[in-house]
């Protein structure tokens, strides 16, 4: 008599064609075999359906559903959760590569953790020729997923795997987030649920092309930063609207940024910081602040004209919590630009907007000569 599946592996499948064979494969090759396969089909128009129900007729741990028209992921991962009949889940999107141990290396560790509801893994990217992109460093440790988890997602959906009961308890995926981070919101709900861990090796090869979620992120970052605003409220224990949400977006990820934007956002990543220090472990707050003082100093490099004090400030909070920046290029430079008298710096401006006008234009213009004919 066959054992019966301890773990349900739960597939998303919309127009997955191209793709799903390999997913399937790499799946049913896992070294630990005792689990269900459950693929959901979200009404797709291209041979999805045939390819699942090829594997089907030769693999009995294959079921396969369909919805009769397109309902979106978060119907369709609700109704995965329904259907599962083991108390551990593990969530396999329908186009990526999966490491023949990724099962039994998570079941390994959830059963040495029983504190640990949720936990996911490193990746690695494949474009559409399969050539390896670089991978993702994720946080290992609950302490820094679930501090990091303020500011944006700390698993891989696709590698995640969970002890049922706690989906159930949270309430599985939630509407109106349809356009993407209903994860996300999923895993902030279980933070005061459970504890979380990610292996660190990677255990997914996550595919990047035009169809995938990973691809539409911009669709779906206003989400991510709902959730993250969400969360930071709570932890910061103050109003912290989308808008500013936004704008901290844009300072982290090292985007250009005007005087007052940029003020309002270095003064949330204080807070965070200040808070930070106050609850968290040492070593949290190291990587907290290494991340701060690299956005802190390139806001400052980017600011050393438009919003000179503010340039300064920054520089100096950044130097303070990162004091290796001295030694990385462009601080002589910064320190030149950020010392230097308006007017030299005015007359440096225009000599080099001569200099750029001379060197784009014509060689007929500069040598006021005409080509011959």
């Amino acid at each position: 008599m066959a054992e019966p599946p301890t773990t349900s592996v739960c597939m998303a499948a919309y127009n997955a064609a191209k793709f799903l064979e390999t997913a399937l494969d790499s799946l049913l090759a896992q070294t630990y075999a005792h689990f269900e396969l459950i693929v959901v089909d979200d009404g797709s128009c291209d041979d999805t359906a045939k390819i699942v129900r090829r594997y089907a007729r030769t693999d009995a741990r294959i079921e396969y559903l369909r919805n009769e028209t397109n309902r979106g992921l978060v119907y369709t991962r609700n109704r995965l959760l329904q259907e599962c009949s083991t108390p551990l889940i593990a969530v396999a999107d329908a186009d990526d590569v999966f490491h023949p141990r990724r099962l039994e290396n998570q079941l390994q560790f959830l059963e040495k953790h029983p504190e640990c509801g949720v936990i996911g893994a490193g990746v690695e990217f494949l474009d559409q020729g399969e050539g390896r992109l670089p991978s993702l460093a994720v946080h290992a440790e609950d302490r820094h997923i679930r501090f990091f988890m303020h500011l944006t997602p700390a698993f891989w959906n696709t590698t995640t795997l969970y002890r049922r009961e706690l989906l159930e308890q949270a309430g599985g995926y939630r509407e109106g987030f349809e356009a993407g981070a209903e994860d996300y919101d999923l895993w902030a709900r279980l933070l005061p649920l459970t504890r979380f861990a990610n292996l660190p090796e990677p255990l997914v090869k996550v595919r990047v092309h035009p169809a995938s979620v990973t691809a539409e992120g911009s669709k779906c970052l206003r989400n991510v930063l709902k959730v993250s605003a969400r969360l930071l409220q709570n932890y910061l224990r103050r109003p912290v609207p989308i808008e500013l949400r936004e704008e901290l977006h844009r300072f982290l990820m090292h985007s250009g940024m005007d005087g007052p934007d940029c003020e309002r956002a270095f003064a949330l990543a204080r807070a965070l910081y200040n808070q930070a220090v106050r609850v968290e472990a040492p070593d949290t707050i190291q990587l907290l602040r290494d991340k701060l003082a690299d956005a802190s100093w390139t806001q400052a490099r980017y600011l050393v004209y438009a919003a000179p004090s503010l340039s300064r400030g920054l520089a100096i909070t950044a130097l303070r919590w990162k004091p290796s920046l001295l030694w990385q290029g462009g601080t002589y430079a910064y320190a030149a630009r950020s010392l230097a008298p308006r007017p030299t710096i005015a007359f440096t401006k225009r000599l080099l907007r001569t200099f750029r006008a001379r060197e784009t234009a014509s060689p007929s213009t500069r040598s006021g000569e005409k080509w011959p004919e």
